[in-house]
């Protein structure tokens, strides 16, 4: 039974790259702008990066199918691993360097904003390691009789967590992040044109805030650093994802407020 739920994640792995390599190819033939931070970080113009994109869909495609359908495990074990490896080098140089564009891996960033998070790069660690596995113990595809329910239930569940790391799972009607949504939706807050002109204007801003959450919005007071201990002047922000895409609606204003704080 161990060995049914690792071939499990090993399919949703070799899945997961027929995905990325499909998502790629589809942007190639379609020119559509691809790449995200990484293109960024790496700073390849988009004409050259449509080629970088070609060989990384046919690669990824490849390699996939060959997981999928378990040709010579040692062998396409290994170059998933290898896939692996590159992509938490590339991924952990576009953080370090704070590209934005998002990952842009199998998913088209809505937030042209945003950086490269930890779970991407979980999600690169995962490839390496199930792909290492898999050349090193060569499980058998497809599995015996038996078996395959358990493994066709791991792949499932492993590949909806890993496609969650570019876009995590958020509430349908309000379109908050299922966890810690405070944290989430304050730190796309923080990278908003409304926040930073409003820093810009009042701030800087202490680094403790009060919020209060309000149906599907949620509203956030900042006091600026110098009377950062005091009860006076601060800034509401009310914040809602209300808009088409997802994309965050930002109203602020100046008041008067006495409410309690807590650390960013």
């Amino acid at each position: 039974m161990p060995a049914a739920f690792l071939s499990g994640a090993v399919l949703a792995c070799g899945a997961l790259l027929v995905l990325s390599g499909a998502a790629k190819l589809w942007r190639v033939i379609g020119r559509a702008d691809g790449g995200g931070a990484i293109r960024a970080a790496l700073r390849i113009s988009p004409q050259r990066w449509r080629f970088v994109e070609l060989a990384a869909a046919l690669t990824e495609s490849g390699t996939g199918l060959a997981v999928c359908t378990g040709f010579r495990p040692a062998v396409a074990g290994g170059a998933m691993a290898a896939q692996g490896a590159l992509f938490s080098a590339t991924l952990a140089y576009a953080r370090h360097t704070k590209a934005t564009g998002g990952c842009a891996c199998v998913l088209r960033p809505k937030d042209p904003d945003a950086t490269i998070g930890w779970p991407v790069q979980v999600r690169a660690a995962w490839l390496l390691a199930i792909g290492f596995l898999d050349a090193a113990l060569r499980l058998p595809r497809p599995l015996p009789p038996g078996t395959w329910m358990a493994s066709a239930l791991t792949s499932g569940v492993v590949l909806a967590v890993m496609l969650s790391a570019e876009r995590p799972w958020r509430t349908p009607r309000c379109g908050r992040r299922l966890w810690s949504p405070r944290r989430d939706t304050v730190r796309a807050l923080m990278r908003h044109g409304v926040f930073e002109a409003m820093s810009a204007a009042a701030g800087p801003f202490a680094d403790d805030f009060a919020h209060r959450r309000d149906g599907c919005v949620d509203e956030f007071w900042f006091t600026p650093a110098a009377r950062a201990n005091s009860t006076g002047r601060a800034v509401s922000f009310r914040v809602s994802r209300a808009t088409p895409g997802g994309a965050l609606a930002v109203e602020a204003r100046l008041e008067t407020v006495c409410v309690d704080t807590v650390r960013v």
